[in-house]
């Protein structure tokens, strides 16, 4: 992309090493915050799912690399797709049964970890476009289009993905893809946007809807959070990582472990941190600290056995936030 102009050039194509069983119908991108590598992920129209990640062969040219390939529910279409680039989920959503949930990284076994069902005045069959809403501590909405019954469903980003009601928008139906973003774009947009494609019109624009008439429709209302997320800044880019490794000493040790490791982290000046664990499935099992913090070395000590109830061995996330930026180490437990 031009960054004076914001036009697009094309970089070529890509071939896929795996032949599809069907056309190619749905896809989204990631970026893996346990990796910092890039991932496509495609899926066709009888829901067979490919990933490949995407990197620079070190000439100039991006190369595609097949990892992983696996059914998502029924042989009926799955069209939406969308990655949450902090907890490291996929999302796909078969039109006839409802929206599978997955490990998004390469190494991830393919099973879903979650299943959100079509389910009257939940999601509705033909289940199409899926979109996040990002906001701060792992909050936020995942978002799906209900083509069938034309309304859009809301889903709590967190935890098991709890329904949170749905809302439609008025001449607007038989949607396919959506989008949202949180950030202030302009006047018009000052606290966000949401945009869907309307087969209900010709020749199927777009419609663009302010995000607070959406969140201050009904009860309840949606929350709004214009500051914790924005595409345009490096959070978990080369450029984020960069910051990192010259500013910011982060280290888990031992890892893998069993029973308890130590987060060690070096701030090079007094900051807002804030340093939680999440699950596999992206529930919050920890706050290991959250407040202001002093220049200089820190240190924290997490307990799996530790709280109401024993935590299983698996995969977590430790996320550490310190002002504005973002990294995220991932734990093994034995």
């Amino acid at each position: 992309m031009n960054k004076q102009t914001g036009e697009l050039s094309s970089l070529g194509e890509l071939s896929t090493t795996v032949n599809w069983s069907d056309e190619l119908y749905g896809f989204c991108l990631y970026k893996s915050p346990n990796n910092n590598k890039y991932y496509a992920f495609g899926c066709d129209k009888r829901s067979m799912i490919q990933q490949y990640r995407i990197f620079d062969d070190g000439l100039g040219n991006l190369v595609m690399e097949h990892k992983r390939t696996w059914q998502n529910g029924s042989s009926t279409d799955t069209e939406g797709m969308v990655a949450d680039h902090e907890t490291g989920l996929l999302y796909a959503g078969n039109e006839a049964q409802g929206i599978y949930v997955y490990h998004a990284d390469e190494d991830m076994p393919t099973d879903s970890v979650r299943f959100l069902k079509v389910e009257n005045g939940v999601l509705a069959a033909d289940v199409e476009g899926l979109a996040i809403y990002y906001a701060a501590n792992g909050k936020g909405y995942l978002i799906a289009s209900s083509q069938g019954q034309n309304y859009f469903s809301v889903f709590e980003r967190d935890g098991d993905n709890k329904f949170v009601r749905k809302f439609y928008i008025t001449g607007v139906g038989d949607t396919d893809g959506i989008d949202v973003l949180n950030v202030s774009l302009d006047s018009t947009f000052q606290r966000g946007i949401f945009a869907c494609h309307n087969g209900n019109a010709e020749p199927h624009p777009v419609n663009l809807i302010k995000w607070e008439d959406i969140a201050d429709e009904e009860s309840p209302d949606l929350m709004i959070d214009t500051t914790y997320w924005n595409p345009r800044e490096a959070l978990l880019t080369e450029i984020g990582q960069s910051y990192y490794e010259n500013n910011l000493e982060c280290t888990v040790y031992p890892n893998p472990f069993s029973g308890q490791t130590r987060i060690s982290l070096e701030l090079p000046a007094a900051s807002l941190t804030r340093c939680v664990i999440y699950d596999a499935t992206g529930k919050e099992v920890a706050i290991l600290t959250d407040g202001f913090l002093q220049a200089g070395r820190h240190e924290f000590y997490w307990n799996n056995n530790s709280g109401l109830k024993e935590n299983k061995s698996g995969i977590y996330y430790c996320h550490i936030r310190v002002d504005e930026k973002i990294i995220i180490k991932k734990l093994i437990c034995m």
